[in-house]
């Protein structure tokens, strides 16, 4: 559990997690029909708010971590790595933003330094399904299909409902013509 530092640190952990219930998702969503989510996450206003909770508690991480995962949602990268780099300089154990910074660099085409981000991220926490689904995600656009598929297994093990990791495992299959246990996957 992370130190909150005093009220301050509370309420804004508590404005931070209402935010995130009712307008974020996790960054790299890609289930179809959340751009709509996507796009009220990444408003303006909401960024004006999170840079607000910001200014208020610079010490926490969690802060941070949620402006930029809204920040890579508005398609800012660069701002959303700088607040991801800022969250870890302040907890380095913080698997979510390593994970988050690692989409943010899988978006950018940093391969490298995503699988880092999310080998990190699953080092600090071995039971992080999004962790998996995102390094399997990396694994899949460098062509390492066994990688992937037991990334994706991984993840389903942790999170039997995690839709993504059926949907991308479903895109394996079907690459490798199992069409049965793509359509499966895929209906899950």
């Amino acid at each position: 559990m992370r130190r909150q530092g005093g009220r301050t640190g509370v309420f804004a952990a508590l404005l931070v997690a209402a935010l995130a219930l009712s307008a974020c998702k996790t960054v790299g969503s890609s289930v179809v029909g959340e751009d709509e989510d996507q796009l009220q996450a990444a408003s303006p206003a909401n960024i004006a708010s999170l840079s607000d909770v910001v200014q208020r508690n610079p010490n926490d991480p969690q802060a941070y971590n949620m402006r930029g995962s809204v920040l890579g949602r508005a398609g800012r990268p660069q701002e959303a790595l700088a607040d991801f780099n800022k969250a870890i300089a302040i907890d380095p154990n913080y698997a979510q933003a390593y994970a988050n910074r690692g989409q943010v660099q899988r978006q950018t085409n940093k391969l490298d330094l995503a699988l880092a981000d999310y080998n990190k991220a699953l080092q600090i926490d071995a039971s992080y399904a999004t962790a998996y689904l995102g390094r399997g995600m990396v694994y899949r656009q460098q062509g390492k299909a066994l990688e992937a598929f037991n990334d994706y297994n991984r993840a389903i093990q942790i999170s039997p409902n995690n839709a993504q990791a059926y949907y991308n495992r479903g895109l394996l299959y079907q690459a490798q013509n199992q069409h049965k246990f793509a359509i499966d996957d895929f209906s899950t």
